[in-house]
This record gives structure tokens, sequence and C-alpha cells, in this order.
């Protein structure tokens, strides 16, 4: 995948809402939902997005999502390992013709 640039366009809070349903494949199975962290590790571009009308369509819940891992009902953390901090991530946000970037240092409100 790195040597084709291929970007993998994840949905992390899904991990969140419905990480439960994951379950009842088994824990192999859950460790790779989503796996940003591995996908980092390896030098693939990991493109998180949000998955409108399963998930709420900020992209401040994808954030969040991708760093603590939560599932909703049980407050369990699926699959720790592929945990992202947020100095491993970059977020670009456009609204309205204006683009911004998460830089180091800035504050995030969950």
């Amino acid at each position: 995948m790195k040597e084709l640039h291929i970007v993998v366009d994840g949905n992390p809070p899904c991990v969140y809402w419905i990480g439960s349903w994951f379950n009842k494949y088994g824990t192999e199975r859950v460790r790779w939902c989503y796996p940003a962290k591995s996908y980092i590790d390896n030098g693939i571009i990991e493109a998180a997005g949000s998955d409108v009308d399963v998930t709420p369509i900020s992209p401040w819940c994808g954030v969040w999502a991708a760093v603590v891992r939560k599932d909703l009902t049980t407050g369990e953390v699926l699959a720790p390992e592929e945990r992202v901090s947020t100095a491993s991530t970059k977020f670009v946000g456009c609204t309205g013709g204006q683009c911004n970037n998460i830089k180091t240092g800035w504050p995030i409100l969950w």
C-alpha cells in the first residue's frame, strides 16, 4: 500500500459508536478494526473520516475516537495498541473556503 501511495480512509468514530458490535467477531478481528496506528507506523497515509448518519459529522469526534478507542456502550478500550497520539495526527478542516491545520501546542477540546 505504501509503495502504491494508497490512502486509507478509515472511520475511527465507528469504534466509539458501534465498537461493542465488533466484539462478536473475536479479539483478533477487533484488533484490526480501524488500525490507524499500524497504518501510520508503516508509512501509510490514514485519512480518517466520519460515517455520517452512523456517527456525528464533527471531525473532533473522529480525532477523539482515534486517540481513546473507547466503546460508547461498555467504556472498553478496543485494541489499545491502535490508539494514536494527537502528535502523530494532522487534521485539515475546510469550512466556508478556509482551511486550517492542527498545530503542535493547540488545545484540543473534547
